[in-house]
């Protein structure tokens, strides 16, 4: 009798291992010019990458009694990963694949996310507490999170992040706007040419590096942290200093103007720089000696 006890137990608890594990499912539909392609998960891990033209493709591993749904809207295509057997959705790895030149809308909740080489004209994530990896030459990229982490690189255009608490770190190549707002996490771009930037944290450090001062309209803002802006060298640059009860620190180059600016030399771009109780810093390096 005690045998054959411990033999049903043991049964029941290799049923159980197997009642939990995931089914890998593979599917895709047709995707007509011109729609978008939407996706909705709640947790897990998310990958979505260039697909073929005209087909959008799904691979995932279903827990017992998710679904991978399709809808169709007029102008787009969606993707449901639905877990409403559960009161809490279970974390899935679910891989996206749509063409290149789709709009994007990924509602990916407390997933982490990582996106690459897609995206159309229109880019938008809305994520939770799951870290978000962006890399796209859409020229129209929004990302927002709560706690999760944000790490986008663009080709150029518009890019706009918010998150809560998390980091964001933010790379443009090309001429770009950027808009970044966090509560508390930190805030770091970095860009190869002039630009149009608004950074904005209540709490968070903000660092703005460019590889070109000319054409950079700049306005960096924070109640309580520090401000960095690195600049190239030898490059004419302003900088407007709002009151601080922090330090401010500047090159040895930079003086005060009549209009208000403090600059090393007429023309070139201009900083707002807004820090309540923070310090603020603006570097720029000496020319290397190897420099003619």
């Amino acid at each position: 009798m005690r045998r054959a006890l411990i033999a049903a137990c043991g049964m029941v608890a290799v049923m159980a291992g197997l009642a939990v594990h995931a089914a890998p499912l593979t599917d895709e539909k047709p995707l007509l010019e011109g729609r978008a392609v939407v996706l909705r998960i709640e947790a897990g891990e998310v990958v979505v990458e260039p697909g073929e033209p005209g087909r959008v493709a799904v691979e995932v591993d279903l827990l017992p009694g998710q679904r991978l749904l399709w809808r169709e809207g007029l102008d787009r295509l969606i993707v449901v990963l639905d877990d409403s057997v559960r009161t809490v959705p279970r974390p899935s790895r679910l891989r996206l694949r749509v063409p290149p030149a789709a709009d994007l809308l990924l509602r990916v909740g407390n997933s982490r996310l990582d996106v690459s080489g897609v995206g159309g004209q229109r880019l938008r994530v809305e994520a939770g507490r799951g870290d978000v990896v962006v890399a796209s030459a859409a020229p129209d990229i929004a990302i927002e999170t709560t706690q999760g982490a944000i790490v986008a690189r663009s080709e150029g255009g518009r890019l706009a992040t918010n998150s809560v608490g998390g980091r964001q770190r933010l790379q443009a190549s090309g001429a770009v706007e950027v808009e970044a707002s966090s509560v508390g996490g930190p805030i770091e771009a970095q860009l190869a040419v002039g630009a149009r930037v608004r950074l904005a944290s209540v709490a968070g450090a903000i660092r703005l590096s460019v590889g070109a001062g000319a054409g950079v309209d700049a306005h960096l803002e924070t109640l309580s942290g520090d401000i960095e802006l690195r600049l190239p060298p030898g490059t004419p640059f302003g900088v407007r200093l709002a009151p601080s009860s922090g330090t401010v620190e500047l090159p040895p180059t930079y003086a005060p103007r009549a209009d208000g600016l403090w600059a090393s030399a007429p023309g070139g771009g201009v900083a707002r720089l807004t820090s309540f109780s923070g310090n603020i810093r603006v570097i720029e390096p000496p020319p290397r000696a190897d420099t003619p």
